[in-house]
């Protein structure tokens, strides 16, 4: 049975801490910060922290020929999308309300991984997302009537989640071949260019002083999250095998192309290792039945363990 690698956990517990935190925080920004200002700034900050850090560390930083439409793709359903919708959500939501609905993306995952990775939907993952689903509904139950006062708000909501979905199923299904860092900062910056445009056209009339609680808010999303906890969900995301991850359900099939090509490397090393001990083994049972023929014939000896050295290496 395959465990969660140590590290990931680690990564789990402080994204989970950093992403439970900031409802609130967004909150507190949202009340003196226009929406697609509020996210353009975040995501310029991310973009440029995580370029910063991906070039201190020499790690890759050029996309791949024929790899920037799905890097497009699924930065405007992971970043645009849920930026954006989200962020209305909460102007007409309570924070905590508009939390519940963004975490039922696992459902619209499930889903759609069903038909896009092509995976079964087995009885264990229905029971799964059935259980989590009606933690969802007891927790929501008394919202009702409030939510039912803001009904666009829900559907922005949902809305967020869905795309967020969307966006992490396709991550699976068309993966760049990008270091973690790299691939975050080029998500947030190519999402984050029509977040950055909608400001400049949408926002430009209201921009004002702020106060001290939406400055901490503002200085918590762009120096945190969209740095760090952004990295972090990417990195579990793209690397941790599905089935540890609650919002991706891909097969082993699906993991990077460089990661499939480092298994099969270490695969033909260790056929090619048990080849030589087999040819070593053929040669030991020849040599035993010369030496009772009374017969030593060095070069058919050596011969098999030779060829099945080749054989096994080349």
């Amino acid at each position: 049975m395959t465990t969660l690698p140590r590290s990931m956990w680690v990564l789990t517990v402080l994204l989970t801490l950093g992403w439970g935190l900031n409802w609130p925080m967004m909150k507190l920004a949202l009340a003196d910060i226009p929406v697609w200002t509020f996210r353009g700034l975040c995501v310029a900050s991310g973009a440029i922290g995580l370029f910063i850090i991906a070039r201190a560390g020499r790690q890759q930083t050029a996309v791949p020929q024929g790899q920037w439409t799905r890097l497009a793709v699924t930065a405007f359903a992971n970043v645009t999308m849920w930026n954006v919708l989200i962020g209305y959500a909460l102007l007409l939501l309570p924070s905590g309300r508009t939390a519940i609905l963004a975490y039922t993306m696992p459902l619209w995952t499930v889903l759609l991984s069903r038909f896009v990775l092509h995976e079964k939907l087995t009885p264990r993952r229905l029971l799964g997302v059935s259980l989590g689903m009606a933690g969802m509904a007891l927790l929501i139950g008394d919202e009702l009537a409030a939510m039912e006062a803001a009904p666009i708000g829900a559907v922005l909501a949902l809305g967020a989640a869905f795309s967020w979905a969307v966006g992490t199923v396709l991550m699976r299904r068309y993966p760049t071949d990008l270091p973690t860092t790299s691939f975050t900062a080029w998500q947030l910056l190519i999402g984050g260019v029509p977040i950055m445009v909608g400001a400049l056209i949408l926002d430009w009339a209201e921009w004002r002083p702020i106060g001290v609680g939406a400055a901490i808010g503002l200085g918590y999303n762009m120096l945190f999250v969209f740095i760090f906890c952004y990295w972090a969900w990417y990195k579990i995301a793209t690397n941790v095998p599905p089935h540890h991850c609650r919002a991706l359900h891909a097969d082993d099939s699906d993991r990077r192309p460089v990661q499939r090509h480092a298994d099969s490397r270490r695969t033909a090393a260790v056929a090619g290792i048990r080849g030589i001990g087999a040819g070593d083994r053929r040669a030991r049972d020849r040599a035993r039945a010369a030496k009772t023929r009374g017969q030593v014939d060095l070069p058919a000896v050596l011969r098999p363990a030779a060829c099945g050295a080749r054989a096994r290496l080349c």
